[in-house]
């Protein structure tokens, strides 16, 4: 809530200020291009991927850069200190990244050999590999992988992997990363639910902070709902169709997800702009304004 945080193309992040009406306060220039984003919810670190090659060799190499901000304890100025890299043992380009809640873990996907990781940053100065996997890998031009990797809120040993490539639906996977017992543990994730309903073209997801519901876009603008209590028992789980926004043919052309704090509202913006709210706590089945969704399963 404190800062934004923008990159472009000209391999530069910019850091705003927002307590101080959006005040630029700091610009990284990287030596090579950065390809994803993300800042921890607290706004303690920003974390950005990157594609760099050895200087010997030549070889491409995937690094993630962390820079931890501060608050000057005389001042209250942000002070952003000198980054932290970490370089993955994977020559793939990095694809997303994502913080969990409480900012100790950092999901990463990567781009052509479709891995997902999970890096510990208790120790910001150490971050560290602690869970690895990877999907089936789909080389066609229509394949563009793995799409979207996302922590369960307040949960990390769970995660949700959405791709859109063959035969690669949806799942959820206990990451097993509570399991780890020593500085050179890396564990290995167990599937808990493959949603073969959903197809294998979902370009996002986004997760309920209840922890109860999973958001999935389809590529041709498919919005669903998937309700799972437990995220095992496959019983009581359903799935319902509840709006369709603008198709996009990539992922980075897709709209953006998001549910309020309390999970009872999902924000959906396309790419052309148009805003769908989706309140499912607005009045009964029964009410004249209310629409009921499309049950998938």
């Amino acid at each position: 809530n404190d800062f934004f945080v923008i990159s472009g193309t000209k391999k530069r992040f910019r850091v705003f200020d927002l307590t101080q009406n959006g005040q630029p306060v700091h610009t990284y220039a990287s030596a090579f291009p950065i390809r994803c984003i993300d800042i921890d919810s607290n706004s303690d670190m920003i974390a950005c991927g990157i594609t760099g090659r050895d200087r010997l060799t030549g070889a491409e190499q995937a690094l993630i850069v962390f820079h931890r901000i501060e608050r000057n304890k005389v001042t209250s100025e942000p002070e952003i200190s000198p980054p932290t890299t970490i370089t993955l043992p994977y020559r793939d380009p990095i694809n997303t990244l994502q913080f969990s809640d409480d900012g100790f873990y950092l999901s990463c996907s990567t781009t052509f050999e479709s891995r997902f990781l999970i890096i510990s940053l208790r120790k910001f100065n150490e971050p560290r590999l602690i869970m690895k996997s990877l999907r089936s890998i789909d080389t066609s031009l229509e394949s563009e992988g793995i799409t979207d990797v996302k922590l369960f809120p307040g949960n990390p040993g769970l995660m949700c992997v959405t791709s859109a490539a063959f035969n690669a639906p949806p799942i959820v996977v206990n990451t097993k990363i509570k399991n780890i017992d020593g500085l050179q543990s890396v564990a290995q994730p167990t599937m808990l639910i493959r949603l073969e309903e959903l197809g294998s073209s979902i370009h996002k997801c986004e997760i309920s902070p209840r922890n109860d519901s999973i958001a999935f876009l389809d590529r041709n603008g498919s919005v669903y709902i998937m309700f799972s209590p437990t995220m095992v028992d496959s019983d009581k789980r359903r799935i319902v169709l509840v709006d369709m926004v603008s198709n996009a043919y990539r992922a980075h052309e897709s709209a953006a997800l998001r549910f309020s704090s309390d999970g009872h509202k999902l924000y959906i913006l396309d790419r052309k702009g148009i805003l769908h709210v989706e309140d499912f706590s607005y009045g009964l089945p029964q009410g004249h304004e209310v629409t009921k969704c499309k049950e998938i399963n």
